[in-house]
């Protein structure tokens, strides 16, 4: 599958009232902001995954009224404002300990994370821009542990269009067993806790060596 390109517009997707799975794009070029979620009060979740998201945004990714997608293997770069922006409603994810974000956030025209939810949000193994990080974020932010390398140089290094094998574009120092921790952080992102707990063990047991 190859990336669709979304540019040249006030805004990249708008979504309202919605439960949705954004993958695979390339949003740049755009006036206002990249993805703007409203009024998520249904649920409010999303999985938001493998996009290139650079070049523009007044606010690069915004979160109103109870939306909380969760982001993952993003790569987020050279936005005009904020990378991330919530209100007082919104508790996005950007990785926890289990669903570990490993997106890449960085050359910020502002803020890389400012959020007015007045309790902590979590952005967790992430790359944000140097091996030796600092990033700005506003007080809540918990962004320790970090990635010292960027997991998604390997897409950065070559054209933004050209991206025929993705299976080659997402790397890991580790990889092994890494889709069954993905299997596993999804149950848990979908509140289907007792199973993730039991794909979670396993793991722990069957890759005691491992990253995984």
């Amino acid at each position: 599958m190859l990336f669709r390109s979304i540019k040249d517009a006030i805004y990249g997707i708008y979504m309202y009232n919605s439960d949705i799975t954004i993958e695979y794009n390339d949003i740049y070029d755009i006036q206002s902001a990249f993805l703007k979620f409203v009024n998520g009060s249904d649920g409010g979740f999303g999985m938001i995954s493998h996009n290139e998201i650079h070049d523009g945004g007044d606010d690069g990714i915004e979160f109103y009224s109870y939306s909380d997608p969760l982001f993952t293997y993003n790569e987020v770069y050279d936005t005009d404002g904020n990378s991330f922006y919530g209100d007082n409603t919104c508790c996005f994810s950007l990785g926890t300990y289990s669903t570990q974000g490993r997106n890449a956030i960085y050359n910020s025209g502002e803020m890389d994370v400012e959020s007015d939810y007045n309790s902590t949000l979590y952005a967790l193994y992430n790359w944000w821009g140097s091996s030796s990080p600092n990033p700005w974020v506003t007080w809540n932010i918990d962004w320790d542990p970090y990635l010292t390398y960027n997991p998604l140089a390997k897409r950065s290094a070559g054209s933004p269009k050209d991206k025929s094998n993705l299976n080659e574009l997402f790397v890991e120092q580790d990889t092994v067993g890494m889709p069954e921790v993905d299997a596993a952080a999804l149950l848990y992102h979908d509140g289907k806790y007792d199973e993730a707990a039991v794909l979670f063990e396993n793991l722990a047991n069957k890759y005691p060596d491992h990253f995984a």
